[in-house]
């Protein structure tokens, strides 16, 4: 995964297999109005390429290190 950042906000760039990007993008559409979870913010689905919302908080590779 890859961290972008901008003047307003960051967001993270997540390659994945080209055929689950769509999954993917649909379970975080679904959580995120349950759990925080980032919004997805669009998908490839040629490239496998999926741009989630950056949000505040420990991620979730730092609560298990």
């Amino acid at each position: 995964m890859v961290s972008v950042s901008g003047a307003a906000e960051g967001l993270y760039l997540k390659l994945v297999r080209p055929d689950s990007v769509e999954a993917l993008h649909r379970v975080h559409q679904e959580l995120v109005t349950a759990l925080p979870v980032p919004a997805s913010l669009g998908y490839s689905r040629d490239l496998g390429l999926i741009a989630l919302q950056s949000v505040p908080g420990r991620t979730l590779r730092a609560v298990l290190e």
